[in-house]
């Protein structure tokens, strides 16, 4: 792994900061069969790398590119995906790129608790689906050596119907038609993305039950051993090893007894808004976090 450039996300946080001033890190000849970590990150990241802060302060630009890199390499390992390129190395090189102390970075490092719970963003927006199209464009051998055939035949199908659709017809139909080759073609959920699930509705449920939280995702009760939280969409609620998560108009959409899966219907929209909901709270502590070691007019410099 380490030859290819993949580090166990656990161990990272082993290594001392270096206290001398790290060179930008400079693209590598392109290896077929290898991707590059760079490469597969968002426009936005990509746009940190190059001393860009597209969000409302560097901190906050430099936090959501080395998330994406973190995220990428877990996609990657999950994957079997060769992946040259280190997540906390290109965060260094953005920091410099930004003008961002070497000391200041290794905080904002230090900030994201978890490296191995994030997620890239063209799986928050699109799935495994938007991901693997990602790869596609970088590499096709690696896409065709390693994409699961279910989603393989769902690109295809939906690529081949778009290009039926776009051929003639009104622009209603063609949009109709295009939703319903989405949704007909959409994979099914997979057991990793439910395992996620579950673990991103404990997160939610357990943050609101923190003093102060219940406003965020809709109010929290407790009940002996049983926890709930009403949202605007969603309902969740847990008692001792069961979980469930119910939507507004369709009932249950997940019932977890233990390990076991009781009942499952969950769409690609139910996994995007509650990996957005994670997010948002990781976020959020991850500013309580740095307002606490760093002084405001530092944390939100521009």
């Amino acid at each position: 792994l380490d030859a290819i450039g993949l580090y166990p996300a656990s161990g990272r946080r082993e290594q001392k900061p270096s206290s001398q001033a790290r060179p930008l890190i400079r693209s590598q000849p392109a290896q077929s069969g290898v991707l590059r970590l760079e490469e597969l990150a968002a426009a936005k990241a990509q746009a940190v790398l190059h001393g860009d802060s597209p969000l409302e302060s560097r901190s906050h630009s430099l936090t959501y590119a080395l998330r994406e890199f973190y995220g990428w390499e877990n996609w990657a390992a999950q994957n079997q995906v060769p992946l040259s390129g280190d997540a906390e190395e290109l965060a260094r090189a953005a920091g410099a790129a930004l003008g961002i102390d070497a000391e200041r970075v290794e905080r904002i490092m230090e900030s994201i608790v978890d490296p191995t719970s994030c997620t890239p963003a063209a799986v928050f927006v699109g799935g495994e689906t938007s991901a693997w199209q990602r790869v596609w464009k970088l590499d096709r051998q690696v896409y065709e050596k390693l994409c699961p055939g279910g989603i393989s035949e769902a690109i295809q199908a939906t690529a081949r119907e778009n290009h039926h659709v776009l051929k003639g017809g009104s622009p209603q139909k063609r949009q109709n038609a295009v939703i319903k080759a989405s949704v007909a073609h959409q994979p099914s959920i997979s057991a990793v993305q439910i395992q996620t699930f579950v673990r991103q509705a404990r997160e939610i449920l357990a943050h609101t039950q923190q003093p102060g939280r219940g406003e965020i995702t809709g109010e929290g009760s407790e009940v002996g051993s049983r926890l709930s939280m009403q949202g605007r969409i969603y309902r969740i609620s847990a008692e001792d090893q069961q979980l469930t998560v119910q939507a507004r108009e369709r009932g249950t959409i997940l019932e977890i007894q233990g390990d076991t899966v009781i009942s499952e219907c969950l769409t690609g929209a139910d996994l995007s808004r509650f990996q957005a909901e994670v997010l948002r709270i990781r976020q959020q502590v991850s500013e309580e976090t740095l307002r606490l070691v760093h002084p405001r007019s530092q944390l939100f410099e521009r």
